[in-house]
């Protein structure tokens, strides 16, 4: 079903028709333009798309529900936001504060909360400030924050003017839509660690558009027996990737509940509470993780050596030496002479192997700890 859809829609100004009979939709994860020369009409279809005008005729459906007739106000809180071709920013105020300014249809703050500059109402807007940056990073405007809007040359004022548009989290960039379950790791005995040194299970989220950052905000993740919202104000740029560490703890990155090793289901779910993918596992491994093989892929394959939260997933192709054998409490052992404790490498290969420039660290992963010489 199209996400958005103008059925047989009209609009005339006295004798003018500027719109006759139209039909157009934009698909879920679809990028659709409106060509056309000067006065063909193609302000007054953004127009009654936006509530500015009201239809003659037709219809105007935002995914599957009537919003023709309704104010452009209430239109903006189903999602769907515009530019305008001359700039209508905030030429008084810095880059990032217009961001902000955009996102104002996301903020829940009481005044309550600002005036007595709460706990939650700097983690609000620490919030923020972050999906501000990450909007303007994605149309090439990180590092002009604290550049007053009018000193922007016009080609720049244009790109903020979309950051504002995509700061009310359209719905045209569907919630979750394009957003899959990369990667995930329910016996977590490996180095990977979260911020606080725990090894926490966890969840890799991968957005698989190439085009544009979409909304997280609402996504739901969960179990067979547990259902955990993510509230926080974030978008996941195209490509990227976020991993959820699942440890029952309380963060913007973090949900409430945790994978068992002995199996589970997992799910993803919209912001309307539609199912977008579910993963059943069993028995986990310590230490390995499982996901998709492409990115973006169907199957599911084990990553016993290339575990990889936050970048492209990937099998092991390593043919040379591996750790073989480790004594780490020597009180016996010759070992050419000393007691000493010790780890032996092995090379399964038929010809030598140049141990130059690798390392070995213990701990966690850490390359360049103790460096073999070339």
């Amino acid at each position: 079903m199209a996400l958005l859809e103008l059925r047989n829609v009209s609009k005339h100004f006295g004798g003018l028709s500027a719109i006759h009979a139209l039909d157009m939709s934009a698909r879920d994860g679809e990028i659709v333009g409106l060509i056309g020369p000067n006065g063909a009409g193609k302000t007054t279809v953004f127009n009654v798309i936006t509530g500015v005008y009201q239809p003659d005729s037709g219809q105007v459906l935002l995914d599957g529900e009537r919003i023709g007739g309704l104010a452009p106000h209430l239109i903006a809180r189903r999602g769907i936001v515009r530019t305008f071709q001359t700039t209508t920013l905030f030429s008084g105020l810095t880059v990032l504060d217009n961001v902000r300014v955009g996102l104002h249809l996301l903020a829940r703050t009481g005044l309550a909360e600002a005036v007595f500059n709460t706990r939650s109402y700097r983690l609000k807007e620490s919030s923020l400030d972050q999906t501000a940056r990450e909007i303007m990073s994605f149309l090439g405007l990180r590092g002009l924050e604290s550049e007053l809007a009018r000193n922007l040359p016009y080609g720049h004022q244009r790109r903020l003017s979309i950051c504002v548009a995509l700061a009310a989290a359209p719905a045209l960039l569907p919630a979750a839509g394009p957003v899959i379950i990369a990667e995930f790791l329910a016996s977590n005995s490996s180095g990977l660690t979260d911020e606080d040194g725990d090894h926490s299970d966890w969840i890799e989220l991968f957005n698989k558009s190439t085009l544009a950052p979409v909304p997280l905000q609402g996504v739901y993740l969960g179990t067979s027996n547990s259902l955990h919202q993510l509230t926080a104000l974030a978008f996941l740029g195209p490509g990227g990737y976020l991993q959820v560490f699942a440890d029952e703890s309380v963060g913007p990155d973090h949900v409430n509940f945790k994978l068992p090793a002995s199996g589970e289901t997992i799910s993803l779910s919209d912001s309307t509470g539609s199912l977008i993918q579910k993963i059943t596992y069993v028995a986990q491994t310590e230490g390995v993780s499982y996901g998709r093989f492409p990115d973006g892929g169907n199957a599911i394959l084990r990553f016993a050596d290339s575990v990889s939260p936050g970048t492209t997933n990937f099998l092991s192709s390593y043919a040379g030496p591996i750790l073989n054998e480790v004594l780490a409490r020597n009180k016996a052992v010759d070992v050419s002479g000393q007691i000493v404790d010790f780890v032996e490498l092995y090379n399964p290969g038929a010809a030598n192997f140049d141990l130059g420039g690798m390392s070995l660290s213990v701990d966690k992963p850490q390359t360049g700890r103790w460096v073999f010489p070339p």
